[in-house]
């Protein structure tokens, strides 16, 4: 779950942010690279994905650029098996 969205529904039970400011995202995105880069130490790198799932507002509300970007921060360090559930 990646937490930002352009206004929270009023149903909406997560922990988001509410930002215009894309550079919010930007240093989010940076410092979930080092996390998963922490993760990957501990783990190993190539383990086998196939199941990755984006809630939220996130779709929506991230650039083509910023997705891509985050796609890639999971997709160099672990493998995405050819029949992965992407949504």
């Amino acid at each position: 779950h990646l937490p930002f969205c352009a206004v929270k529904c009023l149903y909406c039970g997560c922990n988001m942010t509410v930002t215009r400011r894309a550079e919010t995202i930007d240093n989010y995105l940076a410092l979930l690279e080092r996390e998963v880069d922490m993760a990957v130490t501990e783990l190993g790198e190539g383990k086998r994905v196939t199941q990755m799932h984006w809630g939220g507002g996130t779709p929506n509300y991230l650039s083509e650029g910023q997705l891509w970007r985050c796609f890639e921060i999971f997709a160099k360090r672990f493998q995405i098996a050819p029949d992965a559930e992407l949504s």
